[in-house]
C-alpha cells in the first residue's frame, strides 16, 4: 500500500536499487556515480519548490579538500569550470550523504572519516535564530532542564558535555551515510559500528584520539532497511536516565 509520500519514495528506492545491482558493470567509480545518482534523484523527490534548494554530487565545501558524494544546499554555489561540480560556502550546505552500493566495516569507517571534522569548517558560522531554538529544545528533551532558567556553571560534567556537543550538532549540516545494500541482518550492522569506536577510544591523556565525541557522529547510518541514529533531539531525542545513561 501507498498511502503517503515517503511510501512513493520508499518503493522508488527499492526498484531503483535492483536496476542499479543488476548491471554488470565493475568499474568503482561508474558504479559509485549511479549510487550517487540514485541518491540525488530521491533527494530531489522529496524536496518542495521555490524554497532555493538544489542537490548537487561530488561537490566541495569552500576550505574543504574533501569531495562529498551528495549535498542538499540552499542557492547557487561556485560552479567549477568544465565540470558539474560546484564550491558551496560551510552556511549552504543543509545534508551531506556520504553514499556507499555496499556497506561494510570499511565503508563505516570511510565515511566516518570523511564527515568527522567537518566542525573545523563551521567555527566561524553565524548562528540564525532558529537554531538557537534548536539548541534550547534539545538540551530541554535530553537532560530535562530548560537553558532560559537553567545556570551552566552549576551544570555536571555529564550535562556540560552534551550542552557543548549539541552545540556542535547544531550549527553543522545533517550527516548521512547511506548504504544501499551490506550487512545481513541489524545485529552485525549495530556491532561493526560499536567495535569501530571501542578501537577507537582514547584511553588516557597520553593517547587521546580526536574525532569520536557525540559531536562528530554522523546523523544517521543507513544499511540497507536497518538505520542507525543519533539520539540528540534533531529530531530523535533519548533523555538522559536518572543513573547518566
Amino acid at each position: 500500500m501507498i498511502d503517503t509520500i515517503a511510501d512513493l519514495i520508499h518503493e522508488f528506492v527499492w526498484a531503483e536499487k535492483e536496476i542499479l545491482n543488476e548491471q554488470n558493470i565493475k568499474h568503482p567509480t561508474t558504479i559509485g556515480a549511479m549510487f550517487e545518482g540514485l541518491t540525488a534523484e530521491v533527494l530531489n523527490k522529496s524536496i518542495f519548490g521555490a524554497l532555493n534548494l538544489k542537490v548537487v554530487t561530488n561537490s566541495f565545501i569552500v576550505g574543504c579538500k574533501t569531495e562529498f558524494d551528495v549535498m542538499l544546499v540552499e542557492g547557487e554555489g561556485e560552479a567549477i569550470p568544465y565540470t558539474d561540480r560546484f564550491k558551496l560556502r560551510p552556511e549552504q550546505v543543509i545534508v551531506i550523504i556520504q553514499v556507499k552500493k555496499n556497506l561494510y566495516s570499511k565503508d563505516i569507517e570511510e565515511g566516518y572519516d570523511n564527515l568527522k571534522f567537518l566542525y573545523d569548517y563551521y567555527e566561524d558560522k553565524k548562528t540564525e535564530k532558529f537554531a538557537l531554538t534548536i539548541f534550547r529544545d534539545s538540551f530541554k528533551q535530553i537532560c530535562k532542564k530548560d537553558l532560559r532558567t537553567y545556570n551552566l556553571d552549576q551544570a555536571s560534567e555529564n550535562e556540560e558535555g552534551i550542552y557543548h556537543a549539541l552545540w556542535t550538532d547544531t550549527i553543522l549540516p545533517i550527516r548521512i551515510i547511506w548504504g544501499y545494500n551490506g550487512f545481513s541482518n541489524e545485529y552485525n550492522f549495530r556491532e561493526s559500528f560499536g567495535k569501530y569506536l571501542l578501537d577507537k577510544r582514547s584511553t588516557g591523556t597520553d593517547n587521546m584520539i580526536g574525532g569520536f565525541g557525540p559531536q562528530n557522529f554522523p546523523n544517521l547510518i543507513i544499511c540497507g532497511k536497518y538505520s542507525m541514529f543519533k539520539g540528540n533531539a534533531m529530531p530523535f531525542v533519548s533523555p538522559v536516565q536518572g543513573d547518566n545513561w
